[in-house]
């Protein structure tokens, strides 16, 4: 949590909705850490633990691309 508040370039927070080893509250709670306005949180309907990419693949790839364009 004190590293999230530390870091000072915009953060991609992605999440699977369906983790059970790392529930989503933990991520809700790292994003509200940040005062990073530009920061962004994405929890993906469906996906499990570290199952983003596999689950929403096209999507994933889209947010992720319009977020580095965004930020660089």
């Amino acid at each position: 949590m004190k590293a999230v508040e530390k870091i000072d370039i915009p953060i991609f927070f992605i999440h699977g909705e369906n983790d059970y080893e790392v529930p989503v509250e933990n991520v809700v709670k790292l994003s509200r850490q940040s005062s990073n306005s530009e920061d962004q949180l994405w929890i993906v309907p469906e996906a499990g633990h570290v199952e983003a990419s596999k689950v929403a693949e096209e999507e994933y790839i889209t947010k992720i691309v319009e977020f580095f364009d965004k930020i660089l």
